[in-house]
C-alpha cells in the first residue's frame, strides 16, 4: 500500500474512493460514500440508526435551522388526488403539512386510527376524506393507511415533515 508523505498534495476523497485500514494484518475497506464527512453536509441513500440521543442544533442565530426541511422533495397533487402516507399501517406519529400553493401549514397527530388536527392558522385542512375544498388528511380503516387527500379544487403543492413514532397505525 502505498504511503502519502505530503497531505498538502492529496486530493479530496470521491464517493467511489474506499479508506482502507489494516487491522491485524488483515487489509478491510469501505466506500468513501458510506462515511459522514462532518465539516460538510452529508447525504445518505441508506436508513440512518442511532444508538444514542441525537443532538439537534439550537436556533440561536439567524437563518440557522434545528431541523431543515425546505430543501426536501415536495409533492405535487392534482384535484381529488391521494396520497398514501405509509405502507398498510406501518405509520403512527407527526405530520407537518406546508401548502407551498397557498402557503397555509397544519400540524396533525395520528395514531390509533385517529387523526387530530392540532394547528390549521389557515382553515385550509380537514381530518376527514371528502371535504370539499381542503386539504384532507385522514385515517382509511378499509386499508389501515393514513392518507392525504387533494379536495381543493386546483392542483396543489405541498412539503411534508412526518415524524413515526410505532410502526402501526
Amino acid at each position: 500500500m502505498a504511503s502519502i508523505t505530503d497531505l498538502s498534495s492529496a486530493s479530496s476523497i470521491a464517493a467511489t474512493d474506499y479508506l482502507v485500514v489494516n487491522q491485524s494484518g488483515t487489509d478491510r475497506k469501505a466506500l468513501a460514500n458510506k462515511l459522514p464527512l462532518l465539516s460538510v453536509a452529508n447525504t445518505f441513500t441508506a436508513a440512518q440508526t442511532f444508538s444514542d440521543e441525537i443532538n439537534v442544533r439550537q436556533h440561536t442565530t439567524m437563518e440557522l435551522w434545528s431541523i431543515d426541511c425546505a430543501n426536501g422533495t415536495a409533492l405535487t397533487m392534482n384535484n381529488t388526488f391521494v396520497f398514501q402516507l405509509s405502507d398498510a399501517s406501518a405509520f403512527a406519529g407527526l405530520v407537518i403539512v406546508i401548502n407551498t400553493t397557498d402557503g397555509g401549514g397544519g400540524v396533525f397527530m395520528c395514531a390509533g386510527g385517529v387523526v387530530v388536527k392540532i394547528a390549521d392558522g389557515s382553515s385550509v385542512y380537514s381530518t376527514t376524506s371528502g371535504t370539499p375544498s381542503k386539504t384532507n388528511l385522514y385515517y382509511d380503516a378499509g386499508s389501515n393507511e393514513y392518507r392525504m387527500q387533494n379536495n381543493t379544487g386546483g392542483t396543489r403543492t405541498y412539503n411534508i415533515f412526518s415524524i413515526r413514532l410505532r410502526a402501526s397505525s
